[in-house]
């Protein structure tokens, strides 16, 4: 009767550790949703001082896109609020670092800034990314469907060359 109790404890326990293994990665993989799960943006806190062109600048690198994140509001916003801003979502590839997805994504390593910023809730260190997470990246671009009617108050030029 001792050896199959003896013998019991080691499956038990291999039988609890394989279930919270398990666990664990079922975890891991809903947490890192595919992309076509994820929505075409991220949540971004506002905080005191911000304006909707310095996140602009912030995000997109450059002010006057800032009508993608106001949605056709008044530019000011309140600390606190959530403001979403459109991304397209990047997984991490072995060997990459934010400067060589913003090459890749955005075409220029310099624009790495944009990926940490957008990142900054989930990726404290930038410097310490791993394979296979999911990135937000800012995408002024793929959001230009989304984006809200702004019309031009400039008369339209005659030289299209400047």
């Amino acid at each position: 009767m001792d050896a199959p109790r003896s013998l019991a404890l080691p499956a038990v326990l291999a039988t609890g550790l394989g279930l919270s293994l398990f666990f664990v990665i079922a975890t891991r993989r809903r947490a890192e949703a595919a992309p076509a799960e994820r929505p075409p943006y991220f949540l971004y806190t506002v905080q005191p001082g911000d304006t909707f062109s310095g996140l602009a600048l912030k995000f997109f690198g450059d002010a006057a896109k800032w009508p993608l994140l106001s949605k056709g509001e008044a530019p000011t916003l309140q600390a606190g609020a959530k403001l979403r801003v459109p991304c397209v979502w990047v997984q991490v590839q072995k060997g990459e670092n934010l400067a060589a997805i913003a090459k890749r994504i955005l075409g220029n390593a310099g624009r790495f800034g944009r990926i940490a910023a957008a990142n900054k809730q989930t990726l404290p260190d930038p410097n310490k990314i791993g394979v296979g997470q999911w990135l937000a990246v800012p995408q002024a671009e793929e959001a230009q469907d989304k984006a809200p009617v702004v019309e031009d108050p400039r008369p339209p030029r005659d030289d299209p060359q400047g």
